[in-house]
This record gives C-alpha cells, structure tokens and sequence, in this order.
C-alpha cells in the first residue's frame, strides 16, 4: 500500500493518505511552535524594555500588540497540537465492522471516503467455523461467554456463518481446519502488489470477521 503523490502514480492505500496526514499535522504543529516561541520572546523583550521606559508609549503599545499576537499564536499551537493527536489516533485505529456490512448506505459512505482519500479499500473478512468457534469461547474464559456456552446451540443459530461482506472482500480462514493464518496472511498480502490494476469496489485494509 503506497501513498499517491499524484494522480498518476494511482489510488493510495488509507493507511498511508492518514499516515501522510498525520505528518502534515505534525508539521503543522512545529510551524505553530515556533511561531509561539518567536512572538513569546518578542513579548517578554518589549515587556523588559516598557520596564525600563515606562514613560514610553510607543513601546507600551507594542507590547500590547506582542502580547495579544503571542496570545493567538498559544491558541493556534494548542489547537495544531490537538490536530496532531487527532491524526495519530486515526493512523493507528483498527477499523473493524460486523452488521455494517449488510448496510449498502453504511458501504457507500465507506467506499466514498476511500475515494476522496483517493485509496484502495481492501475487506478482509475473517470467518470461523462453529466448532471452532465454541472452542475459542470455551478457552478465552470471559466472563460475557457465560450466556452463549449456556445455550450455544441458540447463540450459533443466530449467527449467519454464511454470510458474505456485499462488496468484493478476501476471506481469511480462522477455523481450526483452515490453512496456516501465516500462509493466509501473505496470500492477502499479494492481492496488495502495487502492481495490481486499479478496480472499482476495492476497499480498505479493515480486519473484518463475524462474532467470535
């Protein structure tokens, strides 16, 4: 997944347009620190010099102006600051999902804010068979397991197992019977090449599986 610098080089994936953010963010916070220490030092200079000349007004003016801009130049840095953390915490999000997947509209908005990042949305639908999910609910021992190891033939019926994300997607295999997840993984991997061809209706590498 590479980012797009130009509309040549084709779609970016979403992890590196938000990592790209992130870094334009961060830049943005640099640019507003220093800009906060500059008009800082400013103030404090005129401040000694309305100190030591009080009678000047011209000065006391000045300082007044220095002040009210390091004032703003604060507020900016503070709020470039919170810009940065806001994209750091988009970068490292996990983007998991369950019933949207059934939802066109919800699919819609997804694959729409993929295209105006101007990248590859790629599912990875994580499947598991019922035996093998029983097993991974019996072992994790939590204690929200309790009403469906109760009545696990009632919770399993509930569950579409057969269900298929609406729009293309890579299944990845975690029952007991499937293939190595190493194996899997680089198999999801390979449909990633940059070399790939530009396809309608690739998304977003989002982990994405039924309840477990």
């Amino acid at each position: 997944m590479n980012a797009e610098n130009t509309p040549s080089r084709g779609p970016a994936s979403v992890v590196s347009a938000l990592r790209l953010s992130e870094e334009r963010a961060c830049e943005g916070y640099l640019a507003a620190r220093k800009a906060m220490v500059v008009t800082g030092t400013r103030a404090l200079s005129l401040g000694r010099l309305v100190a030591e000349q009080p009678e000047r007004a011209d000065y006391r003016e000045a300082w007044f102006a220095a002040r009210a801009t390091h004032t703003d130049a604060l507020i900016r840095t503070e709020v470039a600051h919170e810009r940065w953390l806001r994209a750091q915490l988009r970068t490292d999000a996990a983007w998991t999902a369950g019933a949207e997947f059934k939802d066109a509209a919800w699919l819609n908005r997804i694959i729409a804010t993929c295209s105006d990042l101007k990248a590859d949305l790629t599912i990875a639908w994580v499947f598991c068979d019922a035996e093998t999910m029983h097993t991974y609910v019996r072992h994790r021992g939590a204690a929200r397991d309790s009403t469906k190891l109760a009545d696990w033939d009632t919770y399993i019926a509930s569950i579409d197992l057969d269900f298929r994300p609406l729009i293309e997607h890579h299944v990845i295999d975690n029952s007991a019977s499937g293939l190595p997840l190493q194996s899997q993984a680089r198999s999801f991997l390979a449909t990633l090449d940059l070399g790939r061809s530009d396809s309608e209706g690739r998304d977003l590498a989002a982990s994405q599986g039924s309840d477990q």
